[in-house]
């Protein structure tokens, strides 16, 4: 008797364990049914249809929720997002961005450009009202201006709220959208700001007043363009730098369009083939970071287009001075008036001999636009390229270097073997004086 009841309880276990069974979503027996269809056949010997993939999930295969945006897919960012016409626009420069970022860092990197060279033509044309006298002029320039800072600046607004609205979905180049959001948000402060006192300018009665004001409002949204234009730039190259985009840049990316010489991102694509010949480090790399000493008076007095042609006119000079034929030679302009040139198989000694050689022939030259002539000097950064240093931390070495110069006293020359910079009794080369007419 006892025995028959405790069958009968073990019955009834089983019975409710199979009906909780059967009422789940789909039955847990479901997938045993989905395995003997894909192991048994039929006796005629077709096989019976094989159940769907999705059927057999299990929960390895599904993502992290982390991973999983809208609609249960992971969600990231891509150039179908982008407008059509910077897609027009990257194509037309023959540029292949292969993300988000990328390509609209590329974009403002040629509207900045763009906008920049609108302000140097309106600053020669206020120059030239001033002198002649022409209140008609000022004032619609000023109107002009006021037009194309406030279509820069929607695009700027534009641009940031674009970026802003896909944070989160822009994978491994998040960090560099917010970097470059924040610098669109704080250089469209700036600008709103110029255009309120553009709008100013209006009730200034007096010519002069009118011209000088112009001019310094033009100056300031010049050195912001400036400071924008480089800070994009810099983004690029390190997203250049690790990304896998560097083969297939085209050469007017990788060109200062002043200097015709190889930007920051170029200097990456020198760095990239030099490292590549030598993928142990075991070659010496040196590196000079030259910066032309107060060239901002030279803007203020002459013109940024003076300044313009002044900075090609010494690009030149020093591409003409290093002596190529002893190997590797590679000069770059880093943004601003700054230069850094590459010397491979040479030390830092024998670097700073080639850096001293180029500042005392910057030095004994005289610049000459259209008969009214100036002097300018440089402050040079040589350091050794350690065999574990980045691009980034070449290039910050260097201009930590080039200050320290600059602080003792400008027109100098420090050297840095790696264990901070220090100053050295320069020696002394027979250069001779020269005239160098500035062309453009």
């Amino acid at each position: 008797m006892v025995g028959f009841v405790l069958v009968m309880a073990i019955a009834n276990l089983a019975f409710g364990y199979l009906a909780a069974a059967a009422l789940t979503e789909p039955p847990l027996w479901s997938g045993w049914k989905i395995r003997f269809r894909h192991t048994a056949a039929p006796a005629d010997g077709h096989h019976a249809p094989v159940a769907p993939a999705a059927a057999v999930a299990t929960t390895a295969a599904l993502p992290h929720l982390a991973d999983v945006g809208q609609g249960g897919l992971p969600t990231v960012a891509g150039l179908d997002e982008l407008p059509a016409g910077w897609l027009v626009q990257l194509s037309n420069q023959g540029i292949v961005a292969h993300t988000y970022v990328e390509a609209t860092a590329h974009v403002l990197r040629l509207d900045v450009n763009r906008y920049r060279e609108q302000l140097v033509v309106a600053e020669t044309r206020t120059r030239a009202a001033t002198t002649a006298r022409d209140p008609v002029a000022l004032l619609k320039l000023v109107d002009e201006l006021r037009t194309v800072n406030q279509d820069w600046l929607d695009k700027q607004t534009s641009a940031a709220d674009m970026l802003g609205q896909r944070s989160g979905a822009l994978g491994d180049h998040e960090q560099a959208a917010t970097t470059l959001e924040q610098a669109l948000l704080d250089q469209a402060a700036q600008i709103s700001a110029a255009c309120d006192q553009l709008s100013s300018l209006n009730g200034v009665q007096e010519l002069d007043n009118r011209g000088r004001q112009l001019l310094e409002t033009i100056t300031a949204l010049l050195l912001h363009a400036h400071a924008l234009r480089d800070r994009i730039t810099d983004l690029l190259a390190t997203l250049i730098r690790t990304g896998t985009t560097i083969e297939v840049l085209p050469p007017a990316v990788q060109k200062d369009a002043t200097t015709d010489l190889p930007n920051r991102i170029g200097l990456e694509t020198i760095l990239s083939g030099w490292w590549a010949e030598d993928s142990q480090r075991t070659r010496l790399l040196s590196a000079i970071v030259l910066d032309v000493d107060r060239f901002g008076r030279i803007n203020q007095r002459l013109g940024t287009h003076v300044g313009d042609l002044a900075l090609a006119a010494i690009g030149k000079l020093v591409d003409e001075t290093v002596v190529k034929d002893q190997g590797f030679e590679r000069l770059t302009r880093v943004g601003g008036d700054k230069f850094l040139l590459l010397q491979g198989d040479v030390g830092p000694h024998q670097a700073l001999t080639a850096a001293e050689r180029l500042r005392q022939s910057i030095e004994a030259t005289t610049f000459d636009n259209n008969g009214i002539e100036f002097d300018l000097t440089i402050s040079c950064g040589v350091i050794e390229v350690g065999h574990t240093e980045s691009s980034l931390e070449l290039v910050r070495r260097g201009l930590e270097a080039m200050r320290f110069a600059k602080k003792a006293g400008r027109n100098r020359c420090a050297l840095d073997k790696g264990n901070g910079a220090s100053m050295l009794d320069p020696p002394q080369f027979p250069v001779k004086a020269r005239l160098v007419p500035l062309v453009g």
